[in-house]
């Protein structure tokens, strides 16, 4: 019952926003980097090596977060199971006068649901303002590399670090995206 009520519009959203994903964001992340490049080719080589430093930070919280989410979804089909259960021998269990039982067991398995979602809402809620950190941490990093480069007399200018970085802001939302695609995908 769990897996028809819950499960199905989850896989529909998920694949329909993942092909979404993985056909329009790559497109985007090429050419923004590209882009970065063509501006200046050390400061884009010092950004790809920063990226998977900061996407490995975020793909622990992300897979933290989906093995949660799979024992949150075991435990609401244990207790629709027991729900299904209890309502379907309400009278053998009205005979041995097992209410008690069946409602320990009901309430138990509840809390421990309560327990979970509780967990992955504090880390979907430290998800997000982490990724803004770290987001916000990688671009300081640019800033003062692009500004040693500047300083060094390399043939970065202050106008193309501003260039720079915008392309980098703009390169931001379509990387989330792809990364969520193939965290859905996986």
């Amino acid at each position: 019952m769990s897996r028809m009520t819950n499960d199905a519009a989850l896989v529909e959203s998920s694949i329909i926003n993942t092909m979404e994903g993985l056909i329009k964001d790559p497109v985007s992340v090429i050419s923004y980097l590209v882009a970065m490049v063509a501006i200046s080719p050390s400061l884009a080589m010092f950004l790809l090596i920063l990226l998977p430093a900061t996407a490995f930070v975020i793909g622990r919280i992300s897979r933290t977060l989906k093995k949660q989410s799979n024992a949150a979804s075991l435990r609401v089909g244990d207790t629709l199971s027991i729900l299904d259960e209890t309502l379907g021998g309400i009278r053998i269990i009205k005979a041995f006068c097992a209410e008690k039982i069946l409602n320990n067991r009901f309430v138990s398995l509840n809390n421990t649901l309560l327990g979970i979602n509780k967990k992955m809402a504090a880390r979907r809620d430290l998800a997000s303002p982490l990724t803004e950190l770290l987001g916000v941490s990688v671009l300081c990093i640019i800033i003062y590399f692009g500004a040693n480069l500047i300083l060094t007399g390399d043939s970065l200018t202050a106008g193309d670090l501003i260039a720079f970085i915008a392309i980098f802001a703009m390169m931001i939302n379509p990387a989330k995206t792809l990364s969520s695609s193939f965290l859905m995908y996986n």
